[in-house]
């Protein structure tokens, strides 16, 4: 992906409107949503975790977790290392390939970029029972599918927009409960709370 290669600078796209105010909003519900989980996590993992950004957040939450990056960039894995190597441990990884097993995952815009199913299909594999999993990603609002079609042109990949019912369809019936939150109708984002009751 072209601006992956270039992490300081996608990073500086994110310091100024609209989209500071987009990942501060984000940022904001996802750190609620993980205030009200009812576990204490020993092993967190950061999907697509890009240049860390989550890091420091979920250290500060966690402090006593172990917190494991994976992203497909080597240059976005370098990056976070130089800034974040102290409190995470960062893997250039593909995630639907990935091993391991976990109390918490969270994927923060990057479950766009795994077709749905076997996206599901590595969660339910990585994540132990009574585990939790927050996706923070955008459905198919008019905004989104905008956005989509300039950003996958500029990353130069594919793409996914998933409605929350598209997640439901594949989990529901496989010993899992959801919670969905709207983060914004305009922009289509939502955040997931996905529990594993096996």
């Amino acid at each position: 992906m072209l601006t992956y290669k270039f992490p300081w600078i996608f990073e500086l796209a994110f310091k100024i409107p609209p989209l500071l105010i987009w990942r501060k909003k984000s940022l904001k519900t996802l750190v609620r949503a993980i205030r009200e989980l009812s576990i204490q996590p020993h092993k967190i993992l950061d999907i697509g975790c890009g240049a860390g950004v989550l890091t420091p957040v979920i250290k500060k939450l966690y402090p006593e977790a172990e917190i494991f990056g994976i992203d497909n960039s080597i240059d976005m894995i370098n990056f976070a290392r130089m800034r974040y190597g102290n409190l995470a441990e960062f893997k250039v990884i593909n995630f639907l390939g990935y091993e391991g097993s976990y109390d918490l995952i969270i994927g923060f815009y990057s479950f766009e970029f795994f077709p749905l199913f076997e996206g599901i299909k590595r969660i339910k594999k990585l994540l132990n029972p009574g585990g939790m999993c927050i996706i923070v990603t955008t459905g198919r609002a008019p905004f989104s599918i905008l956005h989509r079609f300039f950003v996958s042109k500029l990353l130069r990949t594919e793409l996914y927009l998933y409605s929350p019912s598209d997640f439901y369809k594949f989990l529901v019936e496989e010993n899992f409960s959801l919670r969905t939150k709207i983060i914004s109708e305009i922009e289509g984002s939502y955040l997931l709370s996905i529990k594993s009751l096996g």
